[in-house]
């Protein structure tokens, strides 16, 4: 979907998103194992967009909206009617009291020069307008203001996406999520593990047993490893992992990997079809490619911010690969909520319902499972929803109350500890929602804690790249030459180095890798789409000749030429 460079922010009368203030752009300029032509867009479809199915507000067992019995008392009828209102009005007041906790802490952070170019919050409460506050700029380099209708990467929000489209395939018999991985991937072997007992729900709840980093890695950073090739990389790179929980990104890979083999269709054909148009989510899509004005992603170091570019489509996979504007982002919470929505509220039951068991804590906060995309938490005597998203210069928190039809969202562009501070937020909107705000830091401590950390976070990120900055050794023209070549990795894929200008070059599968020489045959390289550096050797043979190339423990083999 085309756009224009610039765009006025559409704020009207009668617009269903309130706006609050936007700051000035007064910004200046990982680790590697961390983690269709039948499609169409929202916009080109109608019919879509005014569908409305009204679901009713309903409490939560185990996170599952029970149905109310059809047949009341009269007496409990009448109940019902006087109480309703005192229940809306008071869930309202718990939602303007949390949006003010959240936003009074904000406020002096927003304040603070070069610490978040962008970032955007979103509240939302079922019967009430949502309230979408966006601040700063989506690219510190152009200066590109950010707006409600800015795309975000969200990261690993993606899979709470993948999740609830997977439901709708499962019910409608597309693909069954009973499917097991047997069936779908017959050359795929795992030490230790039958595949034809893991099934697909047990790959989006994280019960998989096994992991592949070198799938993972791929794909979130370097090339769109065909679905063909899924087996060939988990028989060369897995490891074991706790079967009854063990949060990855691989069974989300697996699962669209699936999906694509079954239906001879990309998960992202689905998503447009059955979750982004229903929902009417018009800003959002998994290909960058639709959305030429996404926001970048940026790291701030002591020499100043590093900005990257908006991922390629090649690497916006199934664990991690959307882009969703703060507008939509309200569409969404609201719908997971128990608000207005073309899906039908059995399939958002089934997506929050917990799969699998597992133990978090941090602060107030104590999560006890996990369903399809979501975590299941509570603090404050409040259950709600929540997921995390983390990649190259990127943070984002959302969660959703459904026993109260109420949303969360903080996404930013930048990773200058907005991990924290997004889990800090959830924390405060959810105490504050409880009436329990008396416990947390007050605003002025809440954004000076933030400096402090986000200060050390700075000064220990820019160690290395001082270190190697202060390096000052070249090879020459005959070592540039010996190490010129291609070298492959059975899992990993082709390393690929050559002579330019004077100085070697570096791609993994078509990515490019930022190489800073040490010694002879001895390099810190890390990928482009990633911050950290990892050693980079060059190894020769008896001969004398460079034979391999081993980075962080992987050896790539020189491949022989014709």
């Amino acid at each position: 979907m085309a756009r224009s460079r610039w765009r006025r922010p559409r704020w009207r009368r009668g617009s269903p998103i309130r706006r609050t203030g936007r700051a000035p752009a007064a910004c200046w300029r990982v680790s590697r194992r961390a983690g269709c032509a039948a499609c169409c867009r929202p916009e080109r479809s109608p019919a879509f967009k005014n569908a409305r199915v009204r679901r009713p507000r309903r409490p939560l067992i185990e996170f599952r909206r029970r149905s109310m019995k059809r047949h009341f008392g009269l007496v409990t009828a009448a109940a019902l009617l006087v109480a309703a209102p005192a229940h809306a009005s008071q869930d309202q007041a718990a939602f303007d009291r949390a949006v003010a906790a959240v936003q009074a802490r904000m406020e002096p952070i927003d304040a603070m020069e070069d610490r978040i170019p962008g970032r955007v919050l979103v509240f939302t409460s079922t019967g009430a307008d949502p309230v979408v506050d966006v601040r700063g700029v989506a690219n510190v380099e152009t200066g590109q203001s950010a707006d409600a209708d800015t795309p975000f990467y969200i990261a690993s929000m993606t899979k709470a996406f993948v999740g609830l489209m997977a439901v709708r395939l499962d019910m409608d018999g597309t693909l069954p999520l009973e499917t097991t991985l047997a069936e779908i991937y017959p050359g795929m072997r795992v030490e230790g593990v039958d595949l034809s007992q893991v099934t697909l729900r047990d790959a989006l709840s994280h019960r998989l047993g096994f992991n592949s980093p070198a799938l993972s890695f791929r794909t979130s950073y370097t090339d769109a490893v065909p679905v063909g090739e899924f087996a060939k990389v988990v028989n060369a790179s897995q490891e074991p992992t706790d079967r009854a929980f063990s949060y990855a990104n691989l069974g989300y890979l697996l699962y669209a990997g699936a999906l694509e083999k079954r239906t001879g269709r990309s998960w992202k054909s689905w998503l447009d079809q059955l979750v982004l148009m229903p929902l009417g989510m018009h800003h959002s899509s998994a290909r960058t490619s639709d959305l030429p004005l996404a926001s970048h992603t940026h790291e701030l170091y002591v020499s100043g911010w590093r900005t990257y570019p908006p991922k390629t489509d090649a690497i916006m996979h199934a664990a991690g690969g959307m882009v969703v504007s703060g507008g939509d982002m309200a569409r969404w919470l609201s719908a997971n909520a128990g608000g207005d929505s073309a899906i039908a509220g059995e399939v958002f039951d089934a997506a929050q319902t917990k799969l699998a068991e597992t133990t978090r804590e941090a602060g107030p906060v104590n999560c006890t499972g996990y369903a399809l995309g979501w975590t299941l938490c509570e603090a404050g005597g409040i259950r709600f929803l929540e997921h995390g998203g983390t990649y190259t210069g990127a943070r984002s928190e959302m969660i959703v109350l459904p026993d109260h039809g109420a949303g969360f969202a903080a996404i930013f562009n930048s990773d200058s500890m907005t991990g924290g501070l997004g889990q800090q937020l959830v924390a405060t909107f959810v105490m504050a929602y409880a009436g329990q705000a008396d416990g947390l830091p007050a605003p002025e401590a809440f954004a000076q804690r933030y400096a402090e950390r986000a200060d050390g976070y700075r000064a220990n990120r820019s160690d290395t790249e001082t270190q190697l900055a202060a390096l000052d050794w070249s090879a020459d023209r005959a070592q540039l030459e010996a190490y010129g070549g291609v070298f492959v990795h059975p899992a990993l894929g082709e390393l690929d180095l050559a002579v330019a200008d004077r100085t070697l070059r570096a791609t993994l599968n078509g990515t490019a890798l930022v190489l800073q020489g040490i010694e002879d045959d001895h390099y810190a390289a890390r990928i482009s789409t990633g911050s950290g550096y990892d050693d980079f050797r060059l190894v020769r043979g008896d001969d004398g000749a460079v034979v391999a190339v081993e980075w962080d423990g992987d050896v790539f083999q020189r491949r022989a030429t014709p």
